[in-house]
């Protein structure tokens, strides 16, 4: 990520894994973290889904998603975003 104009590279919490079990109507969460700094993006469902139309083979869901950004215990920003899962 890049934070007050510097790239910073976090690593995931979360195992590695060629799989994604999450789908419409799931709340889920990733965490992220190093130099310091922790992130954790909290998702929820969104109102719209995109189905597979033949002979497309992927489809994509709407997600809500609160991003947290820890840089010590009392510091913290918090953004509100939209974002689509899928292809």
């Amino acid at each position: 990520m890049k934070l007050d104009g510097q790239e910073i590279k976090l690593k995931s919490t979360r195992a590695q894994s060629q799989s994604f079990t999450f789908a419409q109507g799931d709340s889920w969460k990733e965490a992220y973290v190093g130099n310091g700094i922790s992130v954790e993006i909290s998702y929820r469902p969104g109102k719209n889904t995109c189905p597979k139309v033949a002979p497309e083979t992927c489809e994509y869901f709407d997600v809500l998603a609160t991003v947290t950004i820890r840089r010590s215990k009392a510091q913290f920003a918090r953004y509100e975003g939209i974002g689509a899962c899928g292809c």
